[in-house]
């Protein structure tokens, strides 16, 4: 990994983990968190710490991940949920 790579994942680290947020009595930050997350966010986008190896999956495994993404197609997306609330019961 390179060095700008371990940077950018330590900071990726810290904004997922909660570091980053205010203690109690103080203000959040989340100007400078939401520049961070679209900081991030655009760096994964343009590739840039992108590995220079090429990641696969050994052939088994990609054939059963191809399979189970051939098979979501074969059930049709509900034009309305049972549950609309979405919150854990």
């Amino acid at each position: 990994m390179r060095p700008a790579d371990s940077f950018y994942f330590f900071c990726f680290l810290l904004l997922v983990s909660g570091a980053t947020q205010a203690s109690p009595g103080q203000e959040p930050a989340e100007p400078a968190r939401a520049t961070a997350i679209a900081t991030l966010l655009e760096l994964q986008r343009s590739g840039k710490l992108a590995s220079a190896h090429r990641q696969a999956l050994p052939g088994p495994a990609q054939s059963r991940a191809w399979q189970r993404y051939i098979d979501s197609f074969a059930t049709p997306i509900p034009a309305r949920y049972i549950d609309d609330s979405f919150k854990a019961k």
